[in-house]
């Protein structure tokens, strides 16, 4: 007799969401899935699709997340917060969760080929959530006139999610923590160069 499902959905997604993040897709069985979710292989199957559904409904509460607390002051259009954003990257705190699990969507771009249009999706739409964040930010501050006038805002804020993509990288292949930080103190200084000098 099979078991019954004993989780909601919110509760089971948010366990095969870590899960996922510290082994990723290919490494995480179904076997552990019913472990750490509570769900049963027949729930898996029928409610999500499989483990894929499962994942890809994963990967979308990432980044509703990430949408929600993300550089979530942006109509502020403070840089000096946005240098100290990339700054926190490389905190005591930050730097042993990157190490362990890093950013779901990145490492779903190594996981997935370009080809998967459903989880390219998901990934496109992070990146522009990313880059809208850092176009406010930098039109705020320029209206403002806490910026240099004269700044390619659609540019730079492309630049800033290569920086942010550099960093992630960074920590996970770094060797020492400074080296880590190093970089992600590199983008501040970038960052903090387009106010204007009071």
């Amino acid at each position: 007799m099979s078991r019954k499902r004993n989780t909601d959905h919110e509760t089971a997604i948010i366990a095969s969401k870590r899960l996922f993040w510290q082994r990723g897709y290919a490494a995480t069985s179904t076997r552990e899935i019913e472990e750490k979710t509570g769900l049963t292989r027949f729930t898996i199957q029928k409610t999500y699709g499989g483990k894929r559904g499962l994942f890809l409904d994963t990967l979308d509460n990432y980044l509703e997340n990430a949408e929600t607390h993300i550089l979530r002051d942006a109509e502020t259009g403070d840089l000096e917060d946005l240098a100290c954003w990339f700054e926190r990257l490389a905190s005591n705190d930050q730097i042993p969760r990157i190490d362990e699990m890093g950013c779901l969507v990145l490492n779903s771009i190594d996981e997935f080929e370009r080809e998967d249009s459903e989880v390219n999706e998901r990934i496109e739409r992070y990146f522009k959530f990313i880059e809208k964040r850092f176009v406010n930010i930098l039109s705020t501050a320029v209206a403002a006139k806490n910026a240099q006038p004269n700044l390619d805002i659609q540019s730079l804020a492309v630049v800033l999610i290569d920086l942010l993509l550099g960093v992630q990288m960074v920590f996970r292949a770094r060797t020492e923590d400074s080296f880590a930080r190093s970089h992600a103190r590199a983008a501040a200084t970038l960052i903090r160069s387009w106010k204007i000098a009071d």
